[in-house]
């Protein structure tokens, strides 16, 4: 559990945190339990492309998909956030554009099952292997 506190507390510092949410979100069917989580923190959601109805579209916290194919809202979240919170992402190339410049100035906390995925194309500060709907009920027992 330390790894999942030290994200918690970073998150509870942050100033302008943002959840991005990939495939392994909709893969793990952790739909409900991300909304509520979002719901309960108050923080803004971002999808990749796979990543989209991970919390429904049509929920105040969602911004957009981020990327190439993303919304100028939230590629303009992602380089101003100071906690990127990412859960079930493979961080490619099609989101992150140059690795040097994305989310320059946040600390990241990486949530997935994949070891492969964490730290493939982004180094986090908090790295957790988790599988998703545990780590995301995980999150919501904590935040409680």
């Amino acid at each position: 559990m330390g790894q999942l506190n030290k994200a918690l507390d970073i998150l509870s510092h942050a100033k302008k945190p943002v959840f991005l949410i990939g495939g392994g979100v909709n893969i793990a069917h952790a739909n409900k339990e991300m909304t509520q989580l979002a719901e309960m923190t108050g923080v803004p959601v971002i999808t990749t492309i796979m990543g989209k109805g991970a919390i429904p579209t049509t929920n105040d916290l969602y911004v957009g998909n981020i990327g190439i194919h993303g919304s100028y809202a939230a590629n303009s979240a992602i380089s101003k956030c100071d906690v990127l919170f990412s859960i079930g992402t493979r961080f490619n190339d099609r989101i992150t554009g140059k690795t040097e410049e994305f989310a320059a100035e946040a600390k990241i906390i990486h949530i997935d099952i994949d070891t492969a995925s964490i730290s493939r194309n982004i180094t986090p500060a908090v790295k957790i292997r988790r599988h998703l709907t545990a780590g995301v009920i995980l999150l919501l027992t904590f935040q409680s």
